[in-house]
Protein backbone atom coordinates (compact mmCIF):
# COMPACT_ATOMS: atom_id res chain seq x y z
CA UNK A 1 0.00 0.00 0.00
CA UNK A 2 1.13 3.36 -0.88
CA UNK A 3 0.05 6.76 1.22
CA UNK A 4 -3.65 6.65 0.37
CA UNK A 5 -6.25 6.80 3.08
CA UNK A 6 -8.58 4.67 2.46
CA UNK A 7 -12.26 4.93 4.02
CA UNK A 8 -13.53 3.03 6.90
CA UNK A 9 -16.89 3.37 5.96
CA UNK A 10 -19.52 0.74 5.30
CA UNK A 11 -20.88 1.29 2.01
CA UNK A 12 -22.20 -2.18 1.53
CA UNK A 13 -23.46 -5.66 3.43
CA UNK A 14 -22.40 -8.70 1.69
CA UNK A 15 -21.91 -11.96 1.85
CA UNK A 16 -20.51 -15.72 0.57
CA UNK A 17 -23.31 -18.51 1.46
CA UNK A 18 -21.13 -21.58 0.72
CA UNK A 19 -23.10 -24.78 0.08
CA UNK A 20 -21.88 -28.44 0.39
CA UNK A 21 -24.86 -30.71 -1.28
CA UNK A 22 -24.94 -34.31 -1.36
CA UNK A 23 -25.32 -35.94 -4.91
CA UNK A 24 -28.51 -37.56 -3.13
CA UNK A 25 -29.76 -34.23 -2.03
CA UNK A 26 -29.17 -31.79 -5.19
CA UNK A 27 -32.39 -32.06 -6.61
CA UNK A 28 -34.39 -31.26 -3.42
CA UNK A 29 -31.95 -28.46 -3.19
CA UNK A 30 -32.55 -27.12 -6.33
CA UNK A 31 -36.05 -27.14 -5.97
CA UNK A 32 -36.22 -25.31 -2.48
CA UNK A 33 -38.21 -21.57 -2.06
CA UNK A 34 -34.92 -19.93 -2.36
CA UNK A 35 -35.76 -17.91 -5.41
CA UNK A 36 -39.01 -16.44 -3.70
CA UNK A 37 -36.48 -15.79 -0.83
CA UNK A 38 -34.65 -13.80 -2.90
CA UNK A 39 -38.11 -12.28 -4.50
CA UNK A 40 -39.47 -11.51 -0.99
CA UNK A 41 -36.39 -9.58 0.15
CA UNK A 42 -36.73 -7.38 -3.23
CA UNK A 43 -32.94 -8.97 -4.29
CA UNK A 44 -32.53 -8.88 -7.82
CA UNK A 45 -30.40 -11.23 -9.87
CA UNK A 46 -26.62 -9.67 -10.50
CA UNK A 47 -26.49 -11.05 -13.63
CA UNK A 48 -29.84 -9.98 -15.03
CA UNK A 49 -28.99 -6.04 -15.00
CA UNK A 50 -27.91 -3.69 -18.01
CA UNK A 51 -27.55 -0.62 -15.32
CA UNK A 52 -24.62 -2.04 -12.72
CA UNK A 53 -24.80 -3.47 -9.80
CA UNK A 54 -28.00 -3.46 -8.02
CA UNK A 55 -28.68 -2.19 -4.65
CA UNK A 56 -29.87 -5.65 -3.52
CA UNK A 57 -28.62 -8.28 -5.11
CA UNK A 58 -28.46 -11.88 -5.50
CA UNK A 59 -25.98 -14.28 -7.41
CA UNK A 60 -26.38 -17.75 -8.10
CA UNK A 61 -22.88 -19.66 -8.43
CA UNK A 62 -21.68 -23.18 -8.73
CA UNK A 63 -17.89 -24.28 -8.31
CA UNK A 64 -16.80 -26.45 -12.26
CA UNK A 65 -13.26 -26.08 -10.67
CA UNK A 66 -11.74 -24.52 -7.25
CA UNK A 67 -7.51 -23.98 -7.33
CA UNK A 68 -6.44 -22.45 -3.50
CA UNK A 69 -5.16 -18.88 -3.67
CA UNK A 70 -2.92 -16.92 -1.78
CA UNK A 71 -5.20 -17.14 1.25
CA UNK A 72 -5.81 -19.92 2.15
CA UNK A 73 -10.06 -21.15 1.94
CA UNK A 74 -10.54 -24.68 2.31
CA UNK A 75 -14.39 -24.37 3.03
CA UNK A 76 -14.61 -22.35 -0.51
CA UNK A 77 -12.60 -25.03 -2.44
CA UNK A 78 -14.93 -27.73 -1.11
CA UNK A 79 -18.53 -25.83 -2.00
CA UNK A 80 -20.59 -26.88 -4.74
CA UNK A 81 -22.74 -23.84 -4.66
CA UNK A 82 -21.85 -20.31 -3.65
CA UNK A 83 -24.70 -17.81 -3.36
CA UNK A 84 -23.75 -14.32 -2.68
CA UNK A 85 -26.13 -11.68 -1.27
CA UNK A 86 -25.22 -8.24 -1.07
CA UNK A 87 -27.07 -4.81 0.06
CA UNK A 88 -26.82 -1.05 1.30
CA UNK A 89 -28.39 -2.24 4.42
CA UNK A 90 -27.46 -5.01 6.64
CA UNK A 91 -30.98 -6.24 7.54
CA UNK A 92 -31.88 -8.35 3.80
CA UNK A 93 -28.31 -9.64 4.29
CA UNK A 94 -28.72 -11.35 7.74
CA UNK A 95 -32.42 -12.17 7.11
CA UNK A 96 -31.44 -14.14 3.72
CA UNK A 97 -28.72 -16.03 5.48
CA UNK A 98 -30.69 -17.11 8.25
CA UNK A 99 -33.71 -17.86 5.52
CA UNK A 100 -31.30 -19.88 3.29
CA UNK A 101 -30.10 -22.22 6.14
CA UNK A 102 -33.70 -22.97 7.56
CA UNK A 103 -34.83 -24.06 4.09
CA UNK A 104 -31.74 -25.80 3.07
CA UNK A 105 -31.17 -27.62 6.45
CA UNK A 106 -30.46 -30.49 6.73
CA UNK A 107 -30.18 -31.54 2.56
CA UNK A 108 -26.85 -29.03 2.57
CA UNK A 109 -24.43 -27.66 4.70
CA UNK A 110 -23.35 -23.92 5.06
CA UNK A 111 -19.96 -24.40 4.91
CA UNK A 112 -19.19 -20.57 5.74
CA UNK A 113 -19.99 -18.47 8.81
CA UNK A 114 -23.12 -15.96 7.84
CA UNK A 115 -22.32 -12.08 8.51
CA UNK A 116 -22.76 -10.66 12.00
Amino acid sequence: MGNEVLSTEVLRHGAYVCLTVPRDARARVAAAAVPALAARLKLRNEFDTESGHPPDAIAFLRRLDAAPGAIADDEILRADAVVHVASGAAGPVAEFCTEVTRLLAPAARRTTPAPP
